[in-house]
């Protein structure tokens, strides 16, 4: 479900300890994740498969490395029961609890504390002395252009076709799963490329590694315009379409290395303002056509892929009244920074200008509206909240449904709370919901509900026949697909002792069938139909002289697997 690359970010971050306040209702768990900024996870594990929502707006294929931490801390125990006691609910957010302390704290006591924490740590010793070394801004010795103009030449020189692929997937075949079944062919193209921007790469973590961090983001944009300025036009057809995808993933797995490597480490101010003006100034240059003539006139600087790095230079009021003063300086009110411009507003303790920023742009950022929403309920207030609701749930149905639910009741609005409801149901398969859902007839169509998930949740339409006791149709319903369908026994699992004999005919045929086609896994598929058999408790003698006529054909692997089912 998560790339590589996920999986291993979220093992950093489970690691880091960036998993915050989960808690558990029934088969649900909701988790606060610490990345470059807080995000909310939701994960459902109730019905056959996973479910998993984050508020991050990754979107580069499989979840992301916030539900895979969150998992993992799923997985370790580390989570609360929603019968907390009330005081634990109480008990403050460590940020908070932190930074209403903090100011308060003798200057000697933070100096002890900081001695003991440098001599306990080689790597922050190291920090500190960079940091001391490195308060006036350092002259850049990197050329975006230089690197820029390297990296579209390397690239154009690329001959991408299913030949090289071929040949650089076969030099690397450990890398690949069937490599003769096909499927691997943008794998080893994404490959290829990142192993081309290797040494790039290599030269960033060496400028990082030395507190040269400045020069390390001038390299990092000169990746991030070269990509852009890339031709793939005389790519095979295949890989042109593929192209832009690809260019995005390799950058992304340099920016996110980057950002691993600022979030461990103390910048002095001047560095992360250096950073900034570094990157406002590019944006600047290319979103104003005149400035950009020649060869890079193609380019284009998306912000909100940046917005993360921002959040983690941005870390006091001294870094936040920098930015602020470089944001307002290129008039950058952008939606691509807002999660940003709110976290300077929280940072410079801004609440006017943090509000303002929030309804301005809630619209158009998810995150937002999704903050604003929050400091309403907090609030109390539930007409702004219930108008922004309905607005976000129509720009973001799937992303905010989790959250939404969370935020509204039935008694601040009937129709949205039934609504979001009937999707909570519908996604999660959950016969709680179902239930709750019937007690609103008013503003629930159930058969309509039912019918949906008779032609898409066949499992979920099951479960709520049987709550419902409507037999017939269950019967009904297995006689439809008892042809075509491979698993009939959750079909006739509820209605096995209403119609014992017809649920017994049928289990028999289907065993009998899976038996003529021999084979281990076949066995083992008509045992699991004789022990659904056992339960039919007027049926027992026809069981017993079933299982005895199965039993003594000389099939010695269908004995086995019926003394491992417990049959005999």
């Amino acid at each position: 479900m998560a790339t590589t690359q996920s999986y291993e970010k979220g093992k950093d971050l489970y690691a880091y300890g960036a998993v915050e306040q989960v808690e558990k209702q029934g088969d649900s768990y909701q988790a606060r994740v610490q990345g470059s900024y807080l995000y909310q996870v939701w994960i459902d594990l109730s019905g056959d498969e996973l479910h998993a929502t984050c508020s991050c707006p990754y979107d580069y294929g499989g979840i992301c490395k916030h539900i895979v931490a969150a998992g993992l801390a799923i997985t370790a125990g580390e989570y609360t029961e929603t019968g907390a006691t009330e005081l634990q609910k109480q008990a403050p957010e460590a940020g908070e609890f932190f930074a209403s302390i903090y100011p308060h704290a003798h200057p000697a006591q933070k100096e002890a504390f900081l001695q003991q924490m440098l001599r306990k740590n080689e790597s922050l010793r190291l920090q500190f002395v960079q940091f001391l070394q490195n308060q006036k801004e350092q002259p850049a010795k990197v050329q975006i252009e230089h690197i820029r103009d390297e990296v579209t030449d390397m690239l154009n020189a690329l001959e991408v076709t299913f030949d090289s692929i071929n040949d650089f997937a076969f030099q690397h075949e450990d890398r690949y799963d069937n490599l003769y079944g096909g499927g691997w062919e943008e794998d080893a193209l994404q490959d290829l490329v990142e192993e081309e921007l290797n040494p790039y790469t290599l030269h960033i973590e060496q400028c990082l590694s030395q507190a040269e961090w400045v020069d390390a983001f001038r390299l990092l944009l000169g990746v991030y315009e070269g990509l852009q300025l890339c031709d793939v036009s005389e790519w095979e057809d295949y890989f042109s379409d593929v192209a832009e995808e690809t260019k995005e993933l390799a950058f992304e797995a340099i920016l996110q290395e980057f950002e691993q490597h600022i979030e461990q480490q103390v910048l002095p101010p001047s560095a992360a303002s250096a950073i900034m003006a570094t990157l406002f100034a590019r944006w600047s240059r290319y979103e104003h056509p005149a400035r950009s003539a020649g060869r890079g006139a193609a380019i284009r600087y998306e912000l909100e892929r940046f917005e993360p790095l921002l959040m983690l230079l941005v870390t006091d009021e001294a870094t936040a009244q920098a930015a602020r003063v470089q944001l307002e300086g290129y008039s950058l009110q952008h939606p691509g920074l807002a999660v940003l411009m709110l976290h300077i507003a929280r940072l410079l303790n801004a609440p006017d200008l943090w509000l303002k920023t929030a309804r301005r742009f809630a619209p158009e950022r998810m995150e937002v509206a999704l903050q604003l929403m929050q400091y309403y309920q907090q609030q109390e207030e539930e007409e702004p909240l219930l108008e922004l609701a309905q607005e976000a749930y129509q720009n973001w149905p799937e992303k905010l449904l989790e959250p939404l639910f969370s935020l509204i009741t039935y008694e601040m609005d009937p129709a949205l709370y039934v609504q979001l409801l009937t999707e909570m149901a519908h996604k999660h398969q959950d016969l709680a919901s179902y239930k709750e859902l019937k007690q609103y007839p008013q503003l629930f169509d159930i058969q309509a509900f039912i019918q949906q998930q008779r032609a898409e949740n066949p499992h979920y339409y099951i479960a709520i026949m049987e709550e419902e006791g409507r037999y017939e149709e269950l019967l009904e319903y297995a006689k439809e697909d008892q042809d075509s369908a491979w698993d009939l026994i959750p079909y006739l699992r509820p209605i096995l002792n209403v119609y014992p004999r017809y649920c017994f005919q049928l289990l028999k045929s289907k065993a009998l069938s899976y038996v003529e086609f021999r084979g281990r896994s076949n066995y083992q598929r008509a045992c699991r139909h004789l022990v659904e058999m056992k339960k039919i408790t007027s049926m027992q003698a026809d069981f017993q002289q079933l299982v005895q006529q199965m039993y003594s054909a000389r099939l010695p692997a269908l004995k086995d697997e019926m003394r491992q089912a417990g049959l005999v």
